[in-house]
């Protein structure tokens, strides 16, 4: 216990194995054997020669006889270390987690499964494989269940996604604080429980005092468990409320934003140009400045460009101007569909995204899949928050045809008045009547 080799080597380091409990422990043995009392037992804390700390259980007795004399006095010395510091160190254990438990910023609460086992194991008994199924006939057999399940404690942030300061405000009337979600979710839990899953998460939802529904990204795992019993389970909670509302208005939004794109009545294309301005960066790099100069200069580098662009989405009105039935017959026929002038017309407006000028529209010949020729106005502009990316650009055709062919003719028959008035050979006077 001492860690010396013999009775000399004890008493040669007697001082150094004594502690200053010890010496208490000493002097308390003394004023009991001078009360007569013929045995003393205590707890106290000695050291190894080498001068390690032992806790040891000491129990001393007055051997028969020499009770007057003390010439004998028997002592036995328990080493019970371990024994203290596991009590110690299972102290520390359960004081950290009450700390953590109490104090996380996390939602927690602690629930006891053991009354539940019984529940499961009756269940079993019956031929029930099918929890869920097994509550869904039997309505009084879920509360029962529930009513075994014993809430160990939760934390003041789990009490806040309810609103309430205590357990009792939230049990006087547990049913204002579930939804059908609640329900269905509870029995989901109870299933994967009854199976043996010892861990879960999910998105569930509860209601607030004021009846508010809060979603939660929930968490539950089994602290303990042996021979299929089901111990402690804790229980995580986050508020996801927010982000809920958050996903569902971007759904609003995606939806809105959907029907205006689909339902336009000008045909929309949706592009993918970050390939095609990380080049013209390459080329700022190498030096190009006057991109317009350059461009005309190097004819095969536009074209290059034109391939680097990424159709993400069409609408209705571009598949019928073109008449395909769909974004990859449109993706596989642009040989047919686009012409010099509508390579023309992507340097114009390319040129206005270096330049960062806003598109004009311009005036270009593209042709439908059959070869039927088609003037369209192009024009482009940047979806907010692509600025910098350029993965979104919205390019607008506008199918012109019918006007440009009309106002062609109208220049045409102009063209033809003015040269017969010219050379006519006889004075012609025109007049207009609403001028007198």
């Amino acid at each position: 216990l001492h860690g010396a080799k013999s009775v000399e080597e004890f008493n040669e380091n007697i001082a150094q194995v004594f502690t200053e409990e010890a010496y208490v422990t000493f002097t308390n043995e003394l004023i009991a054997i001078s009360k007569g009392e013929s045995i003393f037992e205590a707890k106290t804390i000695v050291r190894t020669i080498q001068g390690e700390e032992r806790h040891v259980e000491l129990k001393w007795m007055v051997m028969p006889g020499y009770e007057q004399s003390l010439k004998k006095v028997m002592i036995t010395t328990v080493d019970i270390t371990d024994v203290v510091l596991s009590a110690k160190s299972l102290k520390e254990s359960q004081s950290h987690y009450e700390a953590l438990f109490k104090n996380s910023t996390v939602p927690l609460r602690l629930e006891d499964f053991k009354e539940v086992n019984s529940f499961f194991d009756e269940v079993r008994n019956k031929g029930v494989t099918d929890l869920k199924k097994y509550f869904s006939e039997n309505k009084t057999e879920l509360m029962r269940c529930a009513g075994l399940i014993d809430i160990v404690e939760m934390n003041k942030e789990y009490l806040g996604l309810f609103g309430v300061k205590n357990m009792k405000e939230l049990y006087v009337d547990s049913t204002r604080f579930v939804t059908q979600k609640t329900y269905v979710d509870f029995i989901e839990d109870l299933d994967d429980l009854f199976h043996g899953v010892l861990k879960k998460e999910l998105e569930t939802e509860v209601k607030n005092i004021k009846g508010e529904v809060v979603y939660l990204s929930k968490r539950w795992s089994v602290l303990s468990e042996e021979n299929g019993e089901i111990g402690k389970v804790l229980i995580s909670s986050i508020d996801v409320t927010n982000k809920k509302i958050f996903e569902a208005k971007l759904i609003e939004s995606e939806n809105n934003y959907q029907a205006l794109f689909n339902d336009s009545p000008v045909p929309i294309w949706l592009e993918d140009l970050s390939e095609v301005m990380a080049r013209v960066d390459e080329l700022r790099s190498d030096g190009v400045v006057d991109f317009e100069k350059y461009f005309e200069d190097n004819i095969n580098e536009v074209f290059s460009l034109s391939r680097k662009i990424k159709v993400l989405q069409v609408n209705q009105q571009v598949l019928t101007l073109h008449k395909v039935s769909g974004l990859d017959e449109l993706i596989q026929n642009f040989h047919l569909i686009f012409t010099v002038e509508g390579l023309e017309a992507f340097k114009k407006e390319l040129l206005n995204l270096i330049n960062k000028t806003q598109s004009k529209g311009v005036n270009c010949l593209m042709k439908t899949i059959d070869g039927e020729e088609l003037i369209v106005n192009t024009q482009w502009s940047i979806m907010p928050g692509y600025e910098d990316s350029y993965q979104k650009v919205f390019v607008s055709t506008l199918d012109i045809t019918e006007q440009y062919t009309s106002q062609l003719e109208i220049r045409k028959s102009e063209e033809r008045l003015s040269t017969v008035f010219k050379n006519i050979g006889i004075p012609i006077l025109i007049s207009d009547p609403k001028n007198g």
